[in-house]
């Protein structure tokens, strides 16, 4: 391959027609960076070939919006290396790829980006058809372009023919669109394994799967000699801030069941983090499972769900099953229902036996009730070794459950409500002393603190042998998902101005970052490496003090403060995503004087965090008409204390129009509400720490244009043009 022509002596499309089964087509050096623009039509595979780019890096293969840009024929065999497939589009199958029936595929190092079709944006897999990805990624891929397969496309991946085989190693997906199954949609795979792989921000745009949707994982009258064993795999991987309609904003798992011909299905998910995905209400008002809805066996084993919504039932996990299902070593955590119940889990098993062993479920919220757990009266769950605690409901009798879960044993339970409903009969009452939700070595968990009532109080008898971690537990197990001690390596916790690759994306850097270590000087420096230099100015007796890292500023409350001009970077403009993060230690909580911590825009538009009558809020508002009519949301807490370091995070996730969960806010790492919220539209007047700059709003309708001073300390001030999750918030800490 020496020309990037579609066609000619040299050409790719002249490699394949001249090539023989079993032949690798190889390219010219001097093709590194180039795109092969195809003009007429796709490049059909109809022979055994393997195709590698090793040799040519960053060369692109585009259907130029105008083909789709590879078709491998039935039963043909074909690996694809070292290559980027391109803006392939058609009206048909796999805007990228499209597979036919037995045909076998094999990605390695490639890049399927933006490529749109009705049915797999960036691949189609065949009937009876294998598609091993390794070390690959799929981005930007469209799986709508029109609603004729609406009920079968995945964005970048479709397995619509049944009874084929998807394996995945080492590979991302990130901003697919699809209409069942953000990224993937699978019918009837008989082997579906996903291993080391990241899923982030995919959307099923109108129904059910934000990340991945399956249909069954086994078939009837099955002969084609691929294993079959009806389970569905994922280990190792990331499902984080995926969206869907109805069911599953991150999973969505469908089994079958021998009563129909076919396998028992089950699903193992372990080693494995499931974050900031969102189920949203579809046309008949359900929203079921934030992180994951499951309806077949289920194995959860070391996986943390955290800081999923769900509009209707279960923030974490929505389960229904007539086979058992086991949860060990697992942790949930921040996890909300909006409407009405199951903030971690809601179990549609009936009497089917629901196991949860060696589990912490703490800081999750429902609308209604069961914050934690929601299973009915004839429920057959049982919990042993976990932590239930700080769960929240609008019914506080049922912050964690409404019936008693049957008792296993080792239990430890804690409510701020003393009228929550026991969890089990004989567990122990007592706050855990949970660490803020962390990611350590890889792993999002609550660590415990020392003196915890959850330190070696566990049973040692039917117990795991390692925590979440996959460390060995002593004789003297722990309580919950992780063991204290000596026993793994020192935690190492990702600093605020790095960013984790496998966790978090690389574009999250703050456009404002006041490390405020100067300890001299009238001026806040800006150290953010991105965006402009937007450094503050100290105005009034604001000093420099000790700070919870480095130096920070003292205020007095009487009008000191830190001042920053306005900036496209923070308030000139419309900004959707925003987050604004700091460190605050208040001399006095109590009191009606609003004490501004940080504020922006004026009474029109604008956020602000503040202070007043022993509670944190958190707001922001848009009014006019014309643009979104925000009225304005505050979000509050009364779990601050005067003298003692908080850290506090206002995060706003809002479009053109006034949206559920636009706004949320998050104290030490635990968000403590969420809220309707719109972007903000252009608010000049400059932004304000320590009080207020030109103006702002407070939550009683108060607007004043000056003053409401903060006593106390501020330090490590950040604000993000992103909307940070509740799992990335926790770096800060």
């Amino acid at each position: 391959m020496t020309t990037t022509a579609d066609k000619g002596n040299g050409s790719l499309r002249a490699a394949i027609a001249s090539a023989k089964s079993g032949d690798t087509i190889r390219f010219a050096e001097r093709l590194g960076g180039k795109t092969i623009a195809l003009t007429s039509g796709q490049l059909t595979l109809d022979k055994d070939l393997v195709i590698d780019g090793s040799a040519a890096p960053g060369l692109t293969v585009s259907g130029s919006k105008k083909s789709r840009v590879f078709f491998l024929d039935k039963k043909r065999k074909v690996t694809l290396k070292n290559l980027t497939i391109a803006n392939g589009k058609t009206l048909g199958a796999g805007g990228g790829i499209d597979t036919r029936h037995e045909s076998t595929l094999v990605l390695d190092n490639v890049k399927i980006n933006n490529n749109t079709s009705e049915l797999g944006g960036g691949l189609r897999v065949g009937h009876l058809a294998k598609a091993t990805i390794i070390n690959s990624s799929f981005e930007g891929n469209n799986g709508t372009l029109t609603d004729k397969f609406r009920g079968f496309s995945g964005g970048a991946i479709a397995h619509n023919e049944s009874r084929g085989q998807i394996i995945i190693e080492g590979s991302r997906f990130e901003n697919n669109i699809g209409s069942l199954g953000g990224a993937i949609y699978s019918l009837s795979s008989v082997t579906f394994t996903v291993e080391d792989s990241v899923f982030r921000k995919n959307v099923a745009k109108n129904d059910k799967g934000g990340a991945i949707f399956t249909d069954g994982v086994s078939a009837r009258r099955y002969n084609s000699g691929l294993p079959d064993d009806g389970k569905i795999i994922i280990r190792g991987s990331r499902i984080e801030e995926n969206k869907a309609k109805g069911a599953g904003g991150g999973l969505y798992l469908w089994g079958y069941n021998q009563t129909r011909g076919y396998k028992d299905d089950r699903a193992i998910i372990e080693d494995t983090v499931i974050a900031g995905n969102v189920v949203e209400k579809d046309s008949n008002g359900k929203a079921k499972g934030g992180g994951l809805w499951a309806k077949l066996g289920l194995d959860i084993r070391n996986v943390t769900f955290a800081d999923n919504t769900a509009a209707q039932q279960g923030g974490g996990l929505w389960l229904e099953s007539k086979f058992p299902a086991n949860i060990t070593n697992s942790t949930f955590s921040n996890n909300q229902v909006l409407d009405d119940a199951g903030g971690a889990m809601f179990l549609n098993n009936g009497s089917v036996p629901v196991n949860i062993t060696n589990s912490t479920i703490a800081y999750n919220r429902a609308g209604r009730a069961n914050g934690a757990l929601w299973y009915n009266k004839s429920h057959n769950v049982t919990l042993k070794n976990s932590i239930v605690a700080f769960n929240t409901a609008k019914d506080r009798a049922r912050d964690h459950v409404g019936f008693q879960a049957k008792d296993g044993g080792g239990n430890l339970e804690f409510s701020t409500s003393t009228r929550a409903i026991k969890v089990t009969k004989n567990s122990r009452i007592a706050d855990p002393l949970l660490k803020p939700l962390t990611l350590v070595n890889g792993d999002l968990v609550h660590l415990l603190k020392s003196g915890s009532p959850a330190i070696n109080a566990g049973v040692s008898k039917g117990a795991p042998r390692t925590d979440q971690r996959g460390i060995q537990r002593d004789s003297r197990i722990d309580i919950g998902s992780i063991e204290s001690g000596k026993d793994g390596p020192k935690p190492v916790v990702t600093p605020p101005t790095v960013n984790d690759p496998s966790f978090t994306p690389s574009n999250k850097q703050p456009v404002v970052y006041l490390n405020l270590n100067e300890g001299k000087g009238k001026t806040a420096k800006d150290t953010s490496l991105s965006g402009r230099d937007n450094a503050g100015a100290l105005v009034g007796n604001a000093r420099w003090t000790k700070g919870v890292k480095g130096s920070a500023i003292a205020f007095d409350g009487k009008g000191d403060s830190v001042k920053l001009e306005n900036s496209s970077d923070i308030n000139l403009g419309t900004h959707g995503e925003r987050t604004v993060s700091l460190w605050f230690k208040a001399d006095r909580v109590s009191g009606n004087q609003r004490q501004v911590l940080y504020e922006e825009g004026g009474s029109t538009r604008g956020l602000n965090i503040y202070i007043n009558q022993d509670r944190l809020y958190v707001g922001g508002w848009n009014t006019p008409r014309q643009e979104s009519g925000w009225s304005g949301t505050w979000l509050s807490t009364d779990n601050i204390s005067a003298n003692k370091w908080h850290h506090v995070d206002l995060v706003l996730d809002g479009g053109r129009k006034v949206t559920q969960n636009a706004l949320r806010g998050y104290l030490d790492g635990q968000q403590f509400g969420s809220g309707v919220g719109s972007q903000v539209w252009d608010h000049s007047g400059g932004i304000g720490l320590g009080s207020i700059n030109q103006g702002t709003r407070f939550h009683d309708g108060v607007t004043p244009k000056s003053n409401s001073g903060f006593d106390g300390k501020i330090d490590e001030v950040m604000i993000f043009n992103d909307a940070l999750s509740g799992a990335e918030v926790t770096r800060f800490l």
